[in-house]
């Protein structure tokens, strides 16, 4: 059994999906947003880490889950109530 995301698609089918609706012949990578850190991005099909060269330039300067925001707790609560809001 493959592990699915909390939307109930397996990472595995992820590409196919998107490919109904949108262009995806980009990068073959599905992200993993809680397992990438920094420069790193991790595939979710298959555990897979890559340097990410390019680093968000200009759109997340910081890169993946950086520590002095991902383990801010307040700051987590803002940009939970800022996202609802």
């Amino acid at each position: 059994m493959r592990p699915a995301t909390p939307a109930g698609l397996a990472p595995a089918d992820v590409r196919s999906v998107l490919a109904r609706s949108i262009l995806a012949d980009g990068l073959d990578l599905v992200l993993d947003i809680d397992r990438s850190r920094g420069s790193y991005l991790v595939d979710a099909r298959d555990g897979r880490g890559y340097l990410d060269m390019f680093t968000f330039f200009a759109s997340s300067a910081l890169g993946m889950n950086h520590p002095g925001l991902a383990d801010d707790e307040k700051f987590r609560a803002e940009l939970a109530t800022a996202a609802l809001n």
